[in-house]
């Protein structure tokens, strides 16, 4: 006789309800001609220069890319991710 545990009926009803609110999320689907919107796009002045920093999320490599650009170039790095960090969706 299997036992339905009541946490993973629960998990499993959550998880249908917002996979369809996932799919709407701007952060994660970056298909074209969809909204997206990066974590973090923000322009400073420094005592000498101006900077640039942005955090977007790249679902087709699973990624989330830090940038960081002044005059003279960009840095970028980039970490693995499994899921959103605001939706919660499996990349």
């Amino acid at each position: 006789m299997t036992r339905k545990n009541k946490v993973d009926d629960l998990l499993t009803r959550f998880e249908r309800k917002s996979a369809k609110q996932n799919q709407k999320c701007p952060y994660c689907h970056n298909e074209i001609g969809r909204v997206h919107y990066a974590l973090l796009d923000s322009n400073f002045l420094t005592s000498d220069e101006y900077m640039e920093a942005t955090v977007d999320i790249n679902s087709n490599d699973k990624t989330m890319v830090l940038t960081i650009g002044d005059y003279y170039g960009d840095n970028t790095d980039e970490i693995k991710i499994n899921y959103c960090p605001i939706c919660g969706r499996k990349l």
